[in-house]
């Protein structure tokens, strides 16, 4: 990791310093999330399908897992808006439990759903997976429906939000002001 300089010539390379340091703070929260999956929060879910195309799903989870933000437990998950999930048949103990015999598994992203969706019912989600889930994934096995659990890794919204602004272009526009004090040259308006 390259240490980030004092001073700045251009607004541009200021915003850039700070790009690897939060990719790898957000790696090392993966990968210790992925470490401690075991006492990571989960629940399992009552239906996944297919929703507006490849790799993009609706998930439901009990109506009772919306009770779960008051609970400590690590089996009382509701899942939220900006999480990194993993979908499995399996609660896992540990990574290898997800990996082995090759399971299927799918690391995901919830975009809508839960309480910060008016629009739909409380315990249904949109996630986008890394992969597609196909009816060798979970619809069925031996005539029975396998079940799938939804296990908690982390939570990016912050990420994104700081991702955000280091735009170079997008800060620039909001923070005209801000950014010439902090940087202290004359800078150049976008229009």
């Amino acid at each position: 990791m390259k240490r980030i300089p004092s001073t700045f010539s251009y607004l541009k390379s200021y915003l850039e310093s700070y790009a690897s340091p939060l990719l790898e703070e957000l790696r090392a929260e993966m990968s210790s999330g992925l470490e401690s999956l075991s006492t990571m929060p989960f629940v399992r879910i009552s239906s996944i399908e297919e929703k507006k195309g490849n790799k993009i799903y609706e998930i439901s989870a009990p109506p009772d897992s919306q009770i779960a933000r008051s609970c400590n437990q690590p089996e009382c998950y509701a899942p939220s808006v900006g999480d990194i999930i993993i979908l499995s048949d399996v609660k896992p103990g540990h990574i290898s439990d997800v990996t082995r015999n090759e399971k299927p598994y799918r690391i995901a992203f919830v975009t809508e759903g839960g309480d910060e969706d008016d629009d739909s019912p409380p315990s249904k989600y949109v996630i986008i997976a890394s992969g597609k889930i196909d009816a060798a994934d979970g619809k069925c096995q031996n005539g029975k429906r396998n079940s799938f659990f939804v296990i908690y890794l982390l939570n990016i919204v912050t990420y994104i939000r700081i991702w955000r602004c280091l735009d170079y272009e997008t800060a620039a526009r909001r923070n005209l002001g801000l950014i010439q004090e902090m940087v202290n040259y004359p800078l150049v308006r976008i229009c």
